[in-house]
């Protein structure tokens, strides 16, 4: 259990770290400046100027359609994933609680999660 607690490197899961890291740095280091540029930008445009981009009305309208039926789709693909991933977690634990009790508390864990997934909604 110490292993568990000590971190992915234990389980030979650093570059997940690496990953992480690289993300953060990029996003301090250029991501928000390119977010505050845009905002800066953004005053000096005229509202006819969304209109010729179609930023508005019924094109911004199918935009933001689109990108909410895809994070939707995304959600209840992870959502299923994660029970999937669950249902065999609990194969495994199931098997363990024939040997030992000390699979009951890891158990509970895992139901604990899962019955957390059942209260989000699909709909994301």
């Amino acid at each position: 259990m110490s292993d568990l607690i000590s971190g992915p490197m234990a389980y030979g899961l650093a570059f997940v770290v690496d990953v992480q890291q690289r993300i953060i740095d990029a996003f301090e280091t250029e991501t928000t400046k390119s977010f505050s540029d845009a905002l800066d930008g953004l005053d000096s445009i005229r509202p006819h100027q969304f209109d010729e981009v179609g930023l508005s009305g019924q094109s911004l309208d199918a935009k933001f359609a689109g990108l909410n039926q895809l994070s939707g789709l995304v959600w209840r693909g992870v959502r299923k994933a994660i029970k999937y991933l669950l249902s065999l977690v609990n194969s495994i634990l199931s098997s363990l609680g024939r040997l030992t009790m000390a699979a009951d508390a890891i158990q509970e864990m895992k139901d604990l999660i899962e019955s957390k997934t059942d209260f989000v909604s699909d709909e994301g």
